[in-house]
């Protein structure tokens, strides 16, 4: 825009008539308000209401300031969408109120258009969301807090109050089949919702502290599979085994977080001298096949569930072979002990009275696999002739044939008084014991008199297991 024009110009110490000037101020005039004509002021103030019909620019560097003394009683929209900013990092607002009345808090709204919307309630107790799918906060916290409630998400997504710190809390963990070498032979621990572990998909998992007493909250953030070939937890050359149940454990490894895999299912220590990386070093019932080796000491651990899986002992496509189950039921997460009610049990009919004077003789086997068992047998005899009084003895060992010193702690003795058709009962008190590996126990007789050949005898030998 040009400067206005006028059409006389005056020089000191000349003059000029009224007309002249008059002429002058119109020439202004018209120049100012045909909005062709710029006109540059150093100060102007307007007495009334002012209006700019054009664009408008206010200051001409970031040391104009411009001050508002009077309220915005309009919109004020941008020009162009998604074109500018209101403040910046350097000069910021220092507050926003929002309101709508009685009808709500009103609203901030998200990607030019309304779905998308953080709003207050009318009374102020609440802020409602509108078109989000989620909230994500990077390296800070989420608290609730009330003097009667609290909750909080920390920075690792930790639920510290309601979930995390709480004894046997599990988070996004979780275990299924799956293939190493020959079809389901390793359990893999992923996110419960079959995705992977990552930084942005973690689990959380709860277990004891390195201090008595004390809980820690372990963070995984990448699967981990564990392959149980070679293994056998005592299992090995006793035959192949359907449906046992192998427990997933969580270890405090010395401040860092390990997995671990046993038969037994009541650990809550383990030892790292009994705990291994490779899978034919697990031969014992309390083994523990491990994914990263444990360092020198005993460290808390807790079972996170269980899951069944047949054993095939030899012949298969790789010694000490497993193939874990994916059935309704056989993969279960849960910190509670799984109850196995096995029982295994041989009755033996009516026989003749298997050994001489002074000798034990195997009445009946049980073949029992690593665990704790409960042994219970009875027996009853029938003099069917013998004239002979002496001692029947019979009691329960783990070595087969006449050994008298492997049953002194579970034997009970019944006399008899050589009358004809005369009977005994004999009821053993039950004994619990620990398998490590699989073995054999034998239900024994022995006379400690002359033979008794003319005796008959019934035995019933039984094992249930209780762990």
């Amino acid at each position: 825009m040009a400067n206005p024009d006028v059409t006389y110009t005056f020089a000191n110490s000349t003059t000029a008539d009224a007309t002249e000037v008059n002429t002058n101020f119109t020439d202004l005039i018209n120049s100012l308000t045909d909005g062709t004509k710029s006109l540059t002021i150093d100060a102007l103030t307007a007495g009334g209401a002012a209006a700019f019909s054009g664009n408008v620019t206010l200051g001409n560097a970031t040391t104009d300031t411009i001050t508002f003394t009077g309220y915005v009683s309009s919109n004020i929209i941008p020009s162009a969408d998604a074109s500018y900013t209101l403040a910046n990092a350097t000069n910021s607002w220092i507050s926003l109120y929002l309101d709508n009345g009685a009808t709500d808090g009103r609203a901030v709204y998200f990607n030019g258009e309304t779905a998308t919307f953080l709003k207050g309630t009318a009374d102020g107790n609440r802020l409602d969301t509108g078109g989000f799918t989620s909230v994500r906060l990077d390296t800070c916290a989420l608290e609730v807090y009330n003097s009667a409630t609290k909750a909080s998400i920390n920075s690792s997504g930790e639920i510290a109050y309601a979930g995390a710190y709480t004894p046997e809390w599990l988070s996004n963990v979780g275990f299924v089949n799956y293939t190493t070498s020959e079809t389901d032979d390793s359990i893999l621990i992923q996110g419960a919702g079959g995705s992977s572990f990552s930084t942005s998909n973690p689990g959380h998992v709860t277990l004891p502290g390195s201090t008595p007493g004390e809980l820690t909250t372990a963070i995984v953030t990448a699967d981990v599979a564990i392959d149980l070939t070679g293994a056998h937890w005592g299992l090995g050359t006793g035959g192949d085994e359907t449906d046992a149940i192998l427990c997933v454990y969580v270890i405090n490894n010395n401040g860092s977080l390990a997995w671990g895999i046993s038969l037994r299912p009541d650990l809550t220590t383990i030892l790292n001298t009994d705990s291994s990386t490779t899978q034919t070093s697990v031969t014992a019932w309390g083994d523990m096949l491990v994914n990263t080796a444990l360092a020198s000491g005993t460290w808390n651990c807790r079972r996170i569930g269980y899951f069944k899986a047949n054993f095939d002992d030899t012949g298969g496509a790789s010694e000490d072979l497993w193939a874990v189950q994916s059935g309704a039921g056989d993969i279960v997460l849960t910190s509670e002990i799984p109850v196995n009610n096995e029982t295994k049990e041989n009755n033996e009919s009516e026989n003749a009275w298997p050994v001489g004077t002074s000798t034990y003789g195997d009445e009946s086997t049980l073949v029992l696999t690593p665990g704790i068992w409960e042994l219970m047998a009875e027996a009853k005899a029938t003099n069917s002739g013998s004239t002979t009084a002496g001692l029947m003895r019979f009691g329960i060992g783990e070595t087969s044939g006449d050994n008298a010193a492997d049953v002194s702690d579970f034997e009970l003795d019944e006399y008899n008084t050589g009358t004809s058709g005369a009977r005994w009962s004999v009821t053993l008190a039950p004994k619990r014991v620990t398998v490590t590996a699989t073995k054999s126990y034998y239900l024994k007789i022995r006379a400690d008199a002359a033979s008794l050949s003319g005796y008959l005898i019934r035995s019933a030998f039984r094992a249930h297991r209780i762990l």
